[in-house]
């Protein structure tokens, strides 16, 4: 089939009309300068500045994304800590003022500045004082007016001396808030005897019971619920099972203690003691970083836990636990003596764990008044911090220089231990006119941020802290500085009184106002239910400032003045302010914790309060009866206590003495207290003096060489130890026996 022929190509291309398309629209650049993003205006993104901020002369710069997520979390925490603030705040107001201040919140435009202006306006009849107000003398300007109040010559220290509500000793009870209920232990019992073998098991103790198919289940009902108790959900429905307990860190609820001691305790158990202790003692002396013992404890690894540190904890824990139930006795004691002899093996090993558990088990020794080997134990203590260098070392920068070159582990856990061990051994020597410490750690204070921020070249690491822990720790560091230059000037000889200056105690009272200058207001008081760490951290401020002028109140220096404007500053004003402190944190903290578990740094504050009342001169009926009822709150405290340590005993045995010799108690009130001392404390005595007079049973157990005679122990600090005072009354005891059985049997014969 033929096909057409095409015709050829055109000599020429024909013009055809050519189509347009829109012009594509100029995209917005995806990134603007600083200056137009804060102005919130169209940038053209030019660089290196964009055409607005070249033609009005701005900075222009670009952030990246980076930078930009940066100060938006910024600004998130910013609101954040504004919040917390308002709510710390909150806390601190008397209840009646909280409601206008979130009102006035709620309208504030800028938050921050309405919490300052608020905090000022709060602080102003309290007159907060900084060190600046001090001058060239250093003196305050306080109100001059007769009485001893506390604004009398402390208005401006609102930390030392803050303003409170006065509480009558005579509202609150003084019966002991623990009772020894049926759950004693079997005092003869095995575990019991301090000779026993450690093959002996608690378990005998509980066969009695109604629950004796597992004879655990009734003891861990009984600390569940008075020490760890299940916690719901608010308005969550009812079926929703509850968190099986609230320990305070919830790695707890995997501990295999096994793996530990062969102290035969359920899991269970031993996580409630060791959250105890974690959340009554560990705040006040915290003698290892628990972020890495609780690691370690749970994962089995020995680098900062120990046998010998676990043991020594749980002893301590159980004892405490006791007064909840006395079956945790028999826990204690298995401890104790297995951590006794883990301690031969261990007393030479410088490891950061051996010494806090060195320190714990030399505690442990004290309450439980084994002085021989308390004493042994705390010097030990002493001597293997000085080894390790975390304290007394007069090189602070070669020091400093090796802490830098620490894994972030090792320096938390260098800084928490030489700091624990300082603010004991510091504590210690007010109570047992120990030797002093030369130089303080040169280690960062665990949780002080000013000192991090100083130290920032150490790679000083974020340190972890229990919900438990406040500030108070941070805050008794520095206080044990001063306490030791203190120290080393009163107890320089326990054979011989110390001649103190004026000038000296004058000059170390202003270096501590000074330093309360510096504190946060977290360490306030609070009118109630204040942290317990906040109040053994008042307790023992107060027992700084009683002994610095506890020399001159009976000499003829007590009167005069001291360099402050007001006429009343003198050392009787001063130490009469803080015996009237010391009563209101006594009072609170018997009502706060009446009932509940109290750290063992509690015992300061009572013995420090029934000394001072004890040794001032009752002018008038009023007065006696008032220090009466403080006297009668403390042998409460004393009376609970004896159901967990032994020491408690012999204390309040020295305290009766001195209040006998006083006239404050008379015969037949002390006779009342020492027959229930014996009932609540029998089970701390071997099963062969259970049965002896109340006599043998002080004497032969139950001695501790702590002070409990302050004013005496500034002449003559044997006759001022507890046991001593103890022997007197248990002579006086013996002699009264003695004349009622004659007089008995005169009236028989008759």
């Amino acid at each position: 089939m033929a096909h057409k022929r095409l015709a050829p190509r055109p000599a020429y291309e024909p013009t055809y009309p050519k189509l347009t398309q829109p012009p594509k629209p100029t995209q917005p650049p995806k990134i603007a300068c600083g200056c137009c993003r804060r102005d919130k205006t169209r940038c053209d993104g030019k660089r290196p500045a964009c055409t607005r901020c070249v033609r009005k002369l701005l900075t222009c710069s670009y952030s990246t994304a980076d930078e930009r997520v940066k100060q938006r979390v910024k600004s998130l925490q910013s609101s954040v800590d504004n919040y917390v603030a308002l709510c710390n705040f909150l806390l601190e107001i008397p209840e009646e003022k909280v409601v206008q201040v979130l009102r006035d919140a709620q309208t504030a435009p800028d938050l921050r500045s309405y919490l300052a202006k608020a905090r000022e306006d709060t602080s102003k009849p309290q007159g907060r004082r900084q060190p600046s107000d001090l001058g060239a003398t250093g003196s305050l300007d306080f109100p001059t007016r007769t009485g001893l109040d506390y604004d009398e010559f402390t208005a401006r220290c609102e930390i030392v001396y803050p303003a409170f509500t006065p509480i009558e000793p005579t509202a609150v009870s003084y019966q002991p808030s623990f009772t020894s209920h049926a759950s004693k232990p079997d005092l003869s019992h095995p575990l019991l005897n301090f000779e026993a073998p450690m093959s002996s098991s608690p378990a005998n103790l509980l066969e009695t019971r109604p629950d004796s198919i597992d004879p655990f289940i009734g003891l861990i009902a009984t600390l569940t619920e008075r020490l760890c108790p299940s916690r719901t959900l608010a308005g969550a429905p009812t079926s929703r099972p509850a968190t099986p307990r609230s320990y305070v860190d919830k790695r707890l609820h995997h501990l295999q203690i096994g793996y530990w001691t062969s102290v035969p305790i359920r899991d269970e158990i031993a996580a409630i003691a060791i959250s105890t202790y974690l959340e009554i003692d560990h705040p006040s002396h915290a003698l290892f970083d628990t972020d890495l013992f609780l690691d370690d404890l749970i994962n089995q690894n020995t680098t900062f836990c120990s046998a010998f540190l676990v043991t020594s904890l749980l002893s301590h824990a159980c004892y405490t636990c006791s007064a909840i139930d006395l079956r945790m006795t028999a826990f204690g004691s298995a401890f104790f003596k297995e951590a006794g002899i883990l301690y031969k093996a261990e007393r030479m090993s410088d490891c950061f764990s051996d010494s806090s558990a060195l320190a714990i088990f030399s505690m442990v020794c004290e309450l439980q008044c084994r002085n021989e080997l308390a004493f042994e134990t705390q010097q030990l203590s002493r001597r293997m911090g000085k080894r390790m260098k975390l304290f007394g070392v007069a090189d602070k920068e070669s020091n400093l220089t090796h802490f830098h070159h620490m894994p972030p582990k090792m320096k938390l856990a260098t800084a928490q231990t030489a700091w624990g061990l300082y603010n004991w051994l510091s504590l210690h020597a007010f109570f047992y006119e120990d030797r002093t410490i030369e130089y303080p750690p040169t280690m960062p204070v665990p949780n002080d941020e000013w000192r991090r921020k100083t130290l920032s070249g150490l790679g000083w690491p974020q340190h972890s802290l229990l919900p438990s822990m406040g500030r108070a720790f941070s805050a008794l560091c520095t206080l044990c500085i001063l306490a030791q230059e203190i120290a080393a000037v009163y107890f320089i000889d326990r054979e011989k009184p110390s001649q103190v200056s004026l000038a000296f105690a004058e000059s170390k009272y202003q270096k501590l106002l000074e330093w309360e200058a510096t504190l946060g207001s977290e360490l306030l008081r609070r009118e109630k239910n204040t942290p317990m760490d906040i109040l053994t951290f008042h307790m023992y401020l107060h027992t700084i400032i009683l002994t610095l002028f506890r020399p001159f109140l009976q000499s003829p220096q007590r009167d005069q003045r001291l360099r402050f404007a007001s006429a009343e500053a003198t050392p009787r004003a001063i130490y009469t302010a803080s015996v009237t402190h010391m009563k209101n944190i006594v009072l609170q903290h018997h009502i706060d914790y009446h009932g509940k578990l109290f750290s063992t740094f509690a015992y300061a504050g009572y013995m420090q309060l029934c000394s001072a009342i004890i040794g001032m001169s009752n002018n008038t009926e009023s007065q006696r009866q008032e220090n009466q009822s403080y006297f009668d709150v403390c042998m409460s405290f004393f009376q609970d206590a004896t159901l967990q340590h032994a020491i408690a005993m012999p204390i309040a045995q020295g305290l009766l003495q001195m209040a006998l010799e006083s006239g404050l108690i008379k015969t037949s009130e002390m006779c009342e207290v020492v027959r229930c001392l014996e009932e609540r404390g029998k089970h701390h005595c071997p099963p062969l003096e259970t049965s002896n007079t109340s006599s043998s049973f002080f004497s032969t157990m139950h001695q501790t060489h702590i002070i409990v005679n302050f004013e005496l122990a500034v002449v003559d600090f044997r006759a001022a130890q507890a046991h001593t005072l103890a022997s007197k009354l248990e002579e006086k005891m013996l002699f009264n026996e003695f004349t009622t059985a004659i007089d008995e049997e005169s009236r028989l014969q008759t």
